[in-house]
C-alpha cells in the first residue's frame, strides 16, 4: 500500500527469521539498487524478524524421546534451526510441523536433583530466545514401574507424577 505518493510504502512481508535480511524493491519491474549515494536510508531496506519465543513445551520420560516445543518465529526452514537445548542437554534432529512449532529428540538423562525444572532455549537463524523471560520449563515425566509375581499372577505398578493423579496413586495392571 502506498501511504504518500512517492515518499512511503508499506508492505507484508512473509514469515521469516533473522536480521538484517535486504529488502528488494521493484518498481514498474525494475529492481531499485541502492548506492551510497542514495537519498534514501539504507536502513529501511532491511528487515528484523523477532526473535523466537517458547510458550510451552512438552514431556518426556529419562529414557529420552520426542519432545514438542511450541511458541513463535521457529521459521519455516529446518535448515535455520541451529540449536535446541533442554537444560544442558542437547535436543537433536529438529523437524518442524509448522513455524510455531518444532520437534526435536531428547537423548535418555538422569533427572535434575529434586524434580528440578530445567529452561528451553532454541537459536534459529542466529537469534535465541530469552529462556528466563519466556519462563517455560521442562519437567521429565516420573514413571516407577515395579513388577511383583505371586505364582502365576503377575502385578505391575506404574506411578507416574504427570497423569494428572493425586500422588499417593498409582495404577496396578494385572496379568
Amino acid at each position: 500500500a502506498i501511504i504518500n505518493p512517492h515518499t512511503t510504502l508499506v508492505c507484508t512481508v512473509p514469515p521469516g527469521t533473522g536480521v538484517n535480511k535486504t529488502v528488494s524493491l521493484y518498481i514498474g519491474g525494475q529492481q531499485y539498487l541502492l548506492s551510497p549515494s542514495s537519498t534514501f536510508d539504507v536502513s529501511s531496506f532491511f528487515i528484523s524478524y523477532n526473535p523466537p519465543r517458547v510458550t510451552s513445551v512438552s514431556n518426556t520420560t529419562t529414557a529420552g524421546g520426542f519432545v514438542t516445543i511450541y511458541g513463535q518465529n521457529f521459521g519455516e526452514d529446518d535448515t535455520m534451526i541451529q540449536s535446541i537445548s533442554i537444560g544442558s542437554l542437547s535436543c537433536q534432529a529438529p523437524q518442524q510441523a509448522h513455524h510455531t512449532s518444532v520437534i526435536c529428540t531428547l537423548p535418555p538423562a538422569l533427572p535434575p536433583p529434586d524434580g528440578a525444572s530445567m529452561h528451553v532455549t532454541i537459536t534459529v537463524d542466529n537469534q535465541s530466545n530469552n529462556a528466563t523471560e519466556d519462563a517455560v520449563e521442562f519437567i521429565y515425566v516420573e514413571i516407577v514401574l515395579v513388577a511383583a509375581t505371586f505364582g502365576d499372577l503377575r502385578l505391575d505398578e506404574l506411578h507416574t507424577n504427570q497423569l494428572g493423579l493425586p500422588a499417593n496413586c498409582s495404577i496396578v495392571l494385572l496379568r
